[in-house]
Order: structure tokens, then C-alpha cells, then sequence
């Protein structure tokens, strides 16, 4: 599909002249004969790019998905000297363990007044409870999973003034997700396929047992962008995710409607991420850290990957990555 959209833009230039309102009204409209499931692409005030924009935009999305890039492993490097007071926060303390390392954020220029995105909540409201708490940030918790939903009126958090709970989670688009149930009761938008383990004979045949696919459910969600506008903000001080796997599509929405990220933080668990054979890298990541970094916005901190196979998640999904990174605006 790009080399024909390439294609027809490079004989839409040959007949009209670059500078003219009419070519680019043709070469826009091209995007319209792709699929519906493609987003369209726009500036924060809603107005589509111009054509040059768009071309180096797709550029810097296939660049990074490619690791064709000056450094694959960008993804996984931090920019020194740029927070003197970074501090972790988290429901189990800050440990530099396997599976336990929490978020952590640099308080150089977090206070009041201020405002704190908290997606993913389950039952370890820690974070967002902190900042409404000890900063005194406006917080808005989001998560739609049935363990946090049943739970959240027996907590309290709704006797705080400045802490919003709300129902529906991070997603790429406004409306439903199919998200499937997996590890501690939570739910996440990988749809693992059955398999089987060596040696495990009961209910599996000769060759292992296989692992049907979870059940799934159909949660609300929304994109960065249509949030905002509802709960009418401007800017973000702090963006949390711990989304388990939907902060890829939360971003790269981010980015097709916003440009620019409209936060000063980001503190984010990637889910679920596979390595690439040429370098060891992660292009997933890669992507959107090269879009954050074209915006000013660094990271400050990140953890060594970590992997879990079956013995650790129970079995369905395998042989991925994580990791968690705190990217902060810097210029």
C-alpha cells in the first residue's frame, strides 16, 4: 500500500506544482482509499498535515519499525544529567528486582498545581493516591477491567476531592476492546495462541498439553486526545501506563492526533515486546522513543528487560519482554 500511495503522490507532483492547494488536496485524499482501520493524521488543533509532514512522519515511523536507524539500540539508552531528584513510587517499593521494579519520576519541577494521568490501576492505586495525596495533583485514575470497577467504591479514593476514578481504559480509538483475561486478574489486548509443553500428558495427547485461548471481554475505551478534551485539559504533568500491552496503540493514536506530546512525564511498563534477530533490539519501542525524542522528550531512566516464559506467567503467553522507562520533556 505505500509504494502505491508513493506511486500516486510522485504522479500527482509531476502534474501539479508542488506549492499548489489542489495537489495537496488530491494527495490527502489518498489517505481516504486506505482501509478504515488506518487512523487519520493530524495536528493538535484536528487539521490534517500537510504533505510534506506526512511524508516525514511516515519516515520516521518506518525508519524506527525498521531499525533502520542510527543507533537499534536507542530504545534502551538514557539521557544523563537531566533529573537531580528522580524517585521511584510504587505499591511494592523500589527494587531493582526481576519483576518488581516499579515507575519512577523526576520531582526537579512536579507541584502544584498539577496533573496526574494513572492508567491501570487493578487493585494498587499507589500511585495516583501519592500525588493527590502528598503533591496535591488533580488525578484521574482510568482502568475498565472488572477487578478494579468491583473495587474502587469499597476503597475510599472517591472520598478524595482531587481523585477521579473512571471506567474506561487506554485504547487507539473511541469505543469498545476486546481485551482477554491473563495473569493476577487482569486483562490485556495479546490474544496468545494455544501451544503445548513438552512432557505434560494429561489432557494434551503424547506431545504436551495445549492451552486453549482465554476468554475475553469487551472493555471501553479511548484515546489521549478525546480524553482530554472531555475532562478539559491542556497539558499533562504526569502520564502513567501500565496498560498491559495497549500503550503501543495509545501512543502511536497520541501521536496521529496530537503531534507532540501534550505531557511533561511519562513513566510506562512496555508489555509484551519481542527482540529483533539483527541487533537484539526492540523496533516496537524504537519507534515511538525516536517520535518522543524528536519532541524534546527524553529518557531519563529505564531498567535492564526482563523475560517471562510459561513458568512465570501460568501458561498462554510466552517468551516476551519488559521492561519500564521514564521519559521526561527536556527541551
Amino acid at each position: 500500500i505505500f509504494m502505491y500511495l508513493q506511486q500516486r503522490i510522485t504522479d500527482l507532483e509531476r502534474k501539479i506544482p508542488h506549492s499548489s492547494q489542489s495537489a495537496q488536496e488530491q494527495v490527502l485524499g489518498l489517505y481516504g482509499e486506505m482501509s478504515t482501520n488506518v487512523r487519520s493524521v493530524t495536528d493538535r488543533n484536528g487539521r490534517p498535515l500537510d504533505l510534506r509532514s506526512r511524508v516525514r512522519y511516515l519516515e520516521k515511523k518506518l525508519a524506527g519499525a525498521t531499525n533502520w536507524v542510527r543507533d537499534p539500540h536507542f530504545w534502551s539508552k538514557t539521557i544523563p544529567n537531566k533529573c537531580k531528584n528522580l524517585t521511584c513510587i510504587g505499591n511494592k517499593g523500589c527494587m531493582e528486582d526481576f519483576s518488581i521494579a516499579e515507575h519512577w519520576i523526576c520531582f526537579d519541577k512536579v507541584k502544584a498545581p498539577c496533573v496526574v494521568y494513572d492508567f491501570g490501576i487493578r487493585r494498587e492505586p499507589e500511585f495516583g493516591k501519592y500525588f493527590a495525596t502528598v503533591e496535591g495533583c488533580e488525578v484521574h485514575a482510568f482502568d475498565p477491567t472488572p477487578i478494579s470497577t468491583s473495587w474502587i467504591d469499597k476503597s475510599g479514593l472517591k472520598d478524595l476531592p482531587n481523585y477521579h476514578f473512571h471506567t474506561y481504559g487506554a485504547g487507539g480509538h473511541n469505543g469498545k476492546l476486546r481485551l482477554f483475561e491473563y495473569n493476577w486478574q487482569q486483562h490485556s489486548i495479546v490474544r496468545p495462541a494455544p501451544y503445548r509443553l513438552p512432557g505434560v500428558k494429561p489432557g494434551g495427547g503424547p506431545n504436551g498439553l495445549i492451552y486453549p485461548e482465554p476468554a475475553s471481554i469487551y472493555l471501553d475505551v479511548k484515546p489521549l486526545h478525546v480524553i482530554m478534551e472531555e475532562l478539559g485539559h491542556k497539558e499533562i504533568t504526569i502520564l502513567k501506563l501500565d496498560v498491559e500491552g495497549s500503550e503501543y496503540l495509545f501512543l502511536e493514536a497520541m501521536f496521529d492526533a496530537m503531534g507532540c506530546p501534550p505531557f511533561q512525564q511519562l513513566s510506562i511498563e512496555w508489555h509484551h515486546f519481542e527482540l529483533d534477530d539483527t541487533y537484539g533490539s526492540a523496533p516496537r519501542i524504537n519507534v515511538l522513543a525516536n517520535l518522543l525524542a524528536d519532541c524534546g522528550v527524553q529518557q531519563v531512566w529505564t531498567r535492564d528487560y526482563f523475560r517471562a516464559g510459561a513458568e512465570i506467567k501460568g501458561g498462554g503467553i510466552v517468551d516476551y519482554s519488559y521492561t519500564y522507562a521514564t521519559f521526561m520533556k527536556t527541551s
